[in-house]
């Protein structure tokens, strides 16, 4: 199937980027081509996150499709999130432990940083 046909059709009817994507993302999941889904995910950074592409996966029953992509989300508490949802509770629990970390290293240099600015 061809999808550069919709790619031009976006720029012909200026189409918004973000509405694009969504659409785009709908449409391949719920035509179960989660190959190109993937394919479209690695593309470039999305504009809407991946949020939209791992529920378009779940929606759809693609639970490995799924799993690929929550590594893609940057917040740990949300990848914990979409793990535990996918059932991968041992990789849910590693999410957990790094959101933990990383809120604990960002207050630590939040003092750090207050703490400098106070000296200036």
């Amino acid at each position: 199937m061809e999808f550069h046909e919709a790619d031009n059709l976006q720029k012909v009817f200026k189409i918004p980027e973000k509405r694009y994507w969504r659409c785009k993302i709908d449409a391949l999941a719920d035509g179960r081509f989660f190959d190109e889904l993937l394919a479209f995910a690695q593309y470039r950074t999305s504009p809407v996150g991946y949020d939209p592409f791992i529920t378009a996966c779940m929606r759809n029953e693609a639970w490995e499709a799924a799993a690929k992509l929550v590594p893609k989300v940057k917040d740990p508490e949300e990848q914990a999130m979409w793990y535990s949802q996918l059932g991968m509770q041992r990789e849910a629990e590693e999410a957990a432990k790094n959101a933990g970390s990383q809120s604990l290293s960002g207050g630590l240099l939040q003092t750090l940083t207050d703490a400098l600015k106070g000296r200036r």
